[in-house]
């Protein structure tokens, strides 16, 4: 395909709003977990964009800043309009979990964040 950059963006947009449209059928609400980083704030927009009204999922971890993403997902959630609901994982109980999340993913993990991820 020789298209040009213009050309390109917008194919790009309307393969990836249909990507959001086709998973984000459904009969129930619709949420999304969201850290604010670039792949979560894009299907939040996209969703947004499609009349989608999406409730965004956020980690919360205020004792520690590395690993709070909460700020930039509540900036997209006010830009958007969007219910946010933050969630406050006890991070000290993923020991407690790790079985189970290891059989719930079939295989074993090497980072805190799918943890994250679980306790959403």
């Amino acid at each position: 395909l020789d298209l040009s950059e213009g050309e390109a963006r917008e194919r790009f947009t309307h393969l990836f709003e249909d990507a959001v449209r086709l998973r984000f059928r459904a009969d129930v609400p619709l949420a999304l977990t969201c850290s604010g980083g670039v792949d979560s704030t894009a299907v939040a927009i996209a969703a947004s964009k499609l009349g989608k009204r999406v409730t965004l999922f956020t980690s919360h971890l205020p004792e520690d800043a590395h690993l709070d993403e909460s700020k930039y997902a509540q900036r997209v959630a006010e830009a958007l309009k969007l219910p946010h609901v933050l969630v406050r994982p006890d991070v000290g109980a993923w020991k407690d979990e790790v079985r189970e999340l290891s059989r719930a993913q079939a295989m074993p993990f090497g980072s805190l964040s799918l943890y994250l991820h679980w306790s959403l």
